[in-house]
């Protein structure tokens, strides 16, 4: 029983450096990329290092780019409501407004009323 959790426990062991060896030569890679040099060549300080830098630059663009897609929006909507307002005024423009009739029916109906009452009274 306990070869068994020893073998497994070396297994696990030898698959975790694995994935560590190959996670370090990501960030070595890494680094190239954005021809970063720490000033110290140990490991872990190389990390902190590249780290302290990199992650107030994420956080600034991170807002920067908010705040740009903020400007944006309000530039399309500003157009979009330009272009609302235009096909309102062009809608506007088309209906043509007759002025109103002297024997309208409102005034047929009251006229009629009158009518109905003097002949009542």
């Amino acid at each position: 029983m306990c070869i068994l959790c020893l073998s497994s426990a070396k297994q696990k062991l030898k698959e975790v450096e694995e994935n560590f060896a190959a996670c370090r030569e990501k960030f070595m890679h890494t680094m190239d990329f954005f021809d970063f040099t720490p000033k110290k060549k140990a490991g872990e300080s190389a990390a902190h290092e590249f780290f302290s830098v990199w992650t107030p630059f994420c956080t600034d663009f991170k807002v920067i780019w908010r705040n740009e897609l903020q400007k944006i929006r309000k530039e399309k909507l500003k157009d979009a409501e330009k272009i609302v307002k235009q096909k309102r005024s062009f809608l506007k423009n088309m209906i043509v407004k007759k002025p109103r009739q002297e024997g309208g029916l409102v005034r047929e109906l009251i006229a009629n009323r009158n009518f109905v009452v003097k002949i009542l009274t």
